[in-house]
């Protein structure tokens, strides 16, 4: 039963991500208050969703390598990401590329711990960790191309941890039926 909630919560965040993204795109770039709320609200209950599961799990969270490390920069960037609206000082692009290098760098060696305790290897984590490491990346090393990607980039983390949370129900899913 415990298992199935947290699953599900995964699930619903999976979902709002991949809405989160689509609100993007549609806003296009004449929008960005809107786009940076809706960034921030969606770092926010993510943090609070996967914190729900952390203490559920007891620190083990579901085939992710999520750590308090993690849900705290969840909080922390959707905190930031609303500061944002009314300082035009700061970039929200700025801290979505920083946050996905940091996120990227998370998966990826979640991907490696999960190799060395047991045989089963967490492809979907690897992928999306070196996804996120590059959406990241590439905004730092094309700053001149970074005004128009900016809901791109945005877009494009929004849809991985979809992806993501997603991919995670449906490991819960498929272990439950087998």
């Amino acid at each position: 039963m415990r298992a199935r909630f947290l699953s599900v919560l995964s699930f619903v965040a999976g979902i709002l991500f991949c809405f989160g993204a689509v609100i993007v795109l549609l806003n296009g770039f004449g929008a960005q208050s809107v786009v940076i709320a809706v960034s921030a609200l969606v770092s926010l209950f993510a943090s609070a969703c996967f914190l729900v599961q952390y203490f559920f799990a007891k620190g083990e969270i579901l085939r992710g390598g999520w750590t308090v490390w993690s849900i705290a920069l969840y909080a922390v960037t959707g905190v930031l990401l609303f500061g944002c609206i009314s300082s035009p000082l700061m970039r929200a692009a700025d801290l979505i590329a920083a946050f996905s290098v940091f996120l990227g760098i998370n998966r990826i060696s979640a991907f490696l711990q999960l190799k060395k305790q047991s045989s089963q290897k967490n492809w979907a984590s690897l992928l999306l960790g070196v996804l996120s490491a590059l959406a990241g990346g590439i905004y730092f090393f094309l700053p001149v191309f970074a005004g128009y990607l900016l809901d791109f980039f945005i877009a494009l983390f929004l849809i991985l941890e979809g992806i993501y949370c997603g991919s995670i129900w449906l490991f819960a899913e498929r272990e439950k039926n087998a």
